[in-house]
């Protein structure tokens, strides 16, 4: 997988592709902490994607700042033309869409949570940032 692509609000479909090498390290920070957030919220989507929850805004509009479309000579994607909460989720969390009986994104009949789609497209070792993640959020 190379790239992906979003549907935007406005009927545009524009294809994201990985970021360039100079801003890996910085897309591995902020996917750490993006699971980080999901993990502190048990998986809870609303909770996780309230406007209230700045932290994790913060983070997503950094990452969305640095992504390259194609086609664009700017980078950056627009969140605000995402409705979608699922797609954001698959973005920039994880592709797994199940959902236990409270409500929560879970990992049920897969040993751990899927890969998003930017850790996909970039090479990231998504299950080492996931596994960091699980051990720093036993600690506290």
């Amino acid at each position: 997988m190379k790239n992906f692509d979003i549907d935007y609000t406005d009927g545009r479909k524009i294809t994201v592709k990985a970021v360039s090498w100079k801003h890996l390290d910085d897309l591995t920070v902020l996917t750490q902490k993006l699971v980080a957030s999901l993990g502190k919220v048990n998986g809870a989507i609303g909770k996780l994607l309230s406007k209230q929850n700045k932290e994790v805004w913060d983070y997503l509009e950094k990452v969305a700042a640095m992504l390259p479309v194609v086609g664009n000579k700017d980078l950056g994607i627009d969140l605000d033309l995402i409705d979608d909460p699922w797609e954001i989720i698959k973005i920039f969390f994880t592709t797994t869409e199940t959902v236990n009986e409270d409500g929560w994104l879970s990992a049920e009949g897969e040993e751990m949570l899927a890969p998003s789609l930017l850790a996909k497209i970039n090479a990231l070792d998504f299950y080492s940032i996931l596994l960091e993640v699980v051990r720093e959020l036993k600690q506290e």
